[in-house]
């Protein structure tokens, strides 16, 4: 019985993460009007920049109707100082 369940939960998450990779990011610009509901998943830059500067980050979301986008936006380096 575990392994029916194991074998489906791993289908499961199969499943939910070609769909996540399935849909096409849309590029943040200042204005855009976003209907964002809820985050699903913020991915950092996994790099470690040194320098001060913009990087890019991605935003995986659900808007009002329960669909699922891919935002792509820049953020400040945590290498910066104020």
């Amino acid at each position: 019985m575990q392994k029916i369940i194991f074998f489906i939960a791993f289908v499961f998450i199969g499943i939910n993460a070609y769909a996540l990779e399935a849909t096409e990011a849309h590029t943040y610009f200042y204005g855009d009007d976003l209907d964002i509901a809820s985050v699903v998943l913020i991915k950092t830059s996994d790099s470690i920049n040194f320098d001060c500067g913009a990087l890019s980050e991605e935003m995986i979301y659900k808007d009002s109707n329960g669909k699922e986008h891919k935002l792509i936006y820049k953020v400040v380096s945590k290498s910066c100082q104020w």
